[in-house]
């Protein structure tokens, strides 16, 4: 009765060990505590019992193993070639572990005690369960391994599920001759060595497959680059005729007068409707008449359309700054607020609390300072590429203007400067310009 409760207590943490050791390897948030996964592991533990032998049958094994890799398919919502190569390299370093366990006991224990006392069962087994879970665990070899299942490649699936499965077959067949052998002898040794090898081959097959596969990859991705970037430069090459003949047809009605039509096909030009009562924009006097105070107007406008929350903090002491600066650097500011600003209000606008706010001041001598903060989601922001050549969180076409923005600051940095962070659920750009 001793011996088959601890039979199943063994089994029932070898269960607990395999649900979180393959957790952690493919990046699941699978929670031990939830009712499926506790059925699961209780079958997991019924199957391991009902296998188990007090001699070695490599039958029994394979039966186990592979009654515990359609478990894990099951509790694990991923592809189900990433959970056989985790479940196998788990597999791995349990397999280690025994024998590592085994040749320090072997000149204590007999074979028949080993697997037949429950004392020195139970001992053997929590040994190689701990030694199983500090290799498993351990920064350094967790990190490659989650790097490795991460890039699985997904081309020729059969293959890789065919040659990890034909390595189980392996590696049960030399573990049933290291468990007839049991004793420090050359056939023991070479064993184990044969198995050493067998899994140092296998981590280089690994490491070839995922290099064929990012090579591909990379090809991949600059083929669709080009045909990206020939696609932009005809839409811009379009873009560019139906401008001209907008802003002929502009030039032509302000020279004959005709300001109103002008306005109105600016206002079409930019699709926002100018509304003279919002009483939220009403600081940007603080901003002297012109392009740039125009240029954030509209854009809050925009904001306001996409029900943002908008608040607006302009000082007065930026009056006579902003009066200071001249056309060149205006055009410049122009270029770079607006940037900014058109990428708060879309991310803002595609986030839950929907906040923008916008705080210009002047604190120091000869410094004005621009303050962007917005909400946004976590899902669309990696901030250590933002203003990368090609980064972006709108999607295809996208990806030039931080980028964009970046060189303006990089060129110009005897006047201006620029940091950003992020500061609880907002995100934060910083505009130091001088003047």
């Amino acid at each position: 009765m001793l011996a088959r409760t601890i039979n199943i207590i063994c089994t029932f943490i070898f269960s607990i060990l395999d649900f979180e050791i393959i957790n952690k390897y493919i990046g699941a948030n699978e929670k031990l505590n939830s009712k499926k996964n506790i059925l699961f592991l209780s079958i997991l533990t019924l199957e391991m019992y009902a296998f188990y032998s007090s001699n070695y049958q490599v039958q029994n094994v394979l039966n186990k193993l592979l009654i515990g890799l359609a478990i894990n398919i099951v509790i694990f919502k991923e592809k189900n070639i990433k959970i056989l190569v985790a479940y196998i390299i788990f597999l791995f370093n349990l397999f280690i572990s025994d024998m590592i366990v085994v040749s320090i006991l072997m000149p204590f224990v007999t074979k028949s005690e080993l697997r037949t006392n429950p004392l020195i069962f139970s001992f053997s087994n929590a040994l190689v369960y701990i030694t199983t879970y500090i290799i498993s665990t351990s920064k350094i070899f967790r990190k490659k391994i989650n790097k490795i299942i991460d890039k699985i490649p997904q081309q020729n699936e059969i293959e890789t599920a065919i040659y990890f499965i034909s390595l189980i077959l392996v590696i049960t067949n030399i573990l049933f001759f290291l468990e007839k052998e049991y004793q420090l002898n050359e056939k023991f040794l070479t064993n184990i060595l044969a198995l050493v090898v067998l899994i140092f081959y296998s981590v280089m097959y690994i490491k070839s497959r995922i290099s064929v596969s990012d090579t591909l990859s990379r090809y991949d991705t600059l083929f669709e680059t080009i045909n990206n970037k020939n696609e932009i430069l005809e839409l811009r090459e379009l873009n560019k005729h139906e401008e001209e003949n907008t802003l002929l047809m502009i030039k032509g009605y302000i020279e004959n007068n005709e300001n109103d039509k002008a306005l109105k096909e600016i206002n079409n030009l930019i699709s926002i409707n100018e509304d003279k009562n919002e009483e939220n924009l009403k600081s940007l006097v603080n901003i002297p008449n012109g392009g740039l105070q125009k240029l954030i107007y509209f854009i809050l406008l925009a904001a306001k359309d996409k029900k943002i929350t908008l608040n607006i903090d302009i000082s007065e002491t930026v009056k006579k700054p902003f009066e200071k600066i001249s056309y060149k650097k205006e055009h410049l500011l122009c270029r770079l607020i607006g940037i900014f600003l058109k990428n708060a209000v879309e991310a803002a606008g595609n986030s839950r609390k929907k906040i923008l706010s916008l705080e210009i001041y002047s604190v120091k001598d000869k410094t004005i300072d621009i303050v962007i903060s917005n909400t946004f989601r976590k899902k669309d922001l990696n901030i250590d590429k933002i203003g990368k050549r090609g980064y972006t969180s709108k999607g295809k076409g996208h990806g030039r203007g931080t980028y964009f923005a970046k060189k303006i600051v990089n060129k110009n940095k005897d006047f201006l400067k620029e940091h950003h962070e992020i500061i609880g659920k907002f995100y934060i750009e910083h505009i130091e310009i001088k003047y």
